[in-house]
């Protein structure tokens, strides 16, 4: 099954519900993810990149971090 970005176009116009500072952080990762050159962007056709809202109870503990505190990524 094809794989699609998240932060595209398409993305943006099934996902209206998303706040205004969702929306600039999925425009944000979209625009770095098209900014690596080649082979490494060719490489990320196998890679999931998923945009949660809040990391897990799981994700703070394994990471040392405090009930409320953000994680931009693992």
């Amino acid at each position: 099954m094809p794989k699609r970005r998240r932060g595209s176009r398409t993305a943006r116009a099934r996902r209206p519900e998303l706040p205004t500072r969702h929306r600039r952080f999925e425009d944000l990762v979209a625009e770095a993810i098209a900014t690596i050159p080649m082979p490494f962007a060719a490489a990320l056709d196998e890679v999931a990149i998923v945009i949660e809202d809040e990391p897990t109870r799981d994700q703070l503990t394994a990471n040392d971090l405090e009930q409320g505190a953000v994680l931009y990524g693992l």
